[in-house]
């Protein structure tokens, strides 16, 4: 019986092993389709994985729509666009933390990309890619947000953490704070 027990552990462990690599390989498989996707690999002490990517036609302000090359990470959503050379270049990077998504109920392959930086309408190219994107980019945007315990609200407190960098950075621990639990409720989870 314990060689059971000790062969059944071995089998897990390895399971467990693959199952890392294979994540790691699918992480590291995106980030080189990405012109200077070596950036991605700094998460500045957070981990960072990959979750899914895809193509989705953007509509954009002008009314032309474009399609982008869409990679969804634990923590980001950027979106790309094929350059010359066949790598994909970066055209946006929204921070999930502070963005959600809503469906478009008069068009079933469409839905909003909702960012205090940049929000805009998608079309997939089928209503279930569609129901896929608005499903787990959701879900990962959910995950992305801080708790309601990890935010200090008291006024007056000094912020947690390092100065923000960048605009991006510093619009983000804003705009956590300002969202509610009611408009983390509304956002779309199919």
């Amino acid at each position: 019986m314990d060689a059971i027990a000790d062969l059944t552990k071995v089998v897990m462990d390895l399971r467990r092993d693959l199952e890392e690599d294979m994540e790691n390989l699918a992480f590291h498989s995106a980030v080189a389709k990405i012109e200077n996707g070596s950036k991605l690999l700094e998460a500045d002490g957070k981990e960072r994985y990959f979750v899914m990517e895809g193509d989705l036609v953007k509509k954009c302000q002008s009314g032309k729509s474009v399609s982008y090359r869409f990679f969804l990470f634990s923590d980001q959503l950027v979106y790309t666009h094929r350059a010359f050379s066949g790598e994909y270049k970066v055209h946006k990077q929204l921070l999930l933390s502070v963005l959600r998504c809503e469906d478009i109920d008069d068009n079933p392959t469409a839905f909003r990309i909702l960012h205090p930086l940049k929000s805009f309408a998608v079309t997939a190219e089928s209503p279930q890619a569609k129901t896929q994107w608005v499903r787990v980019l959701s879900q990962t945007a959910n995950t992305a947000r801080p708790k309601p315990s990890e935010l200090n609200l008291d006024e007056g407190a000094s912020s947690e953490g390092p100065e923000p960098q960048t605009e991006e950075e510093d619009l983000e621990r804003r705009s956590s704070i300002i969202l509610t639990e009611n408009e983390r409720r509304s956002s779309v989870n199919l």
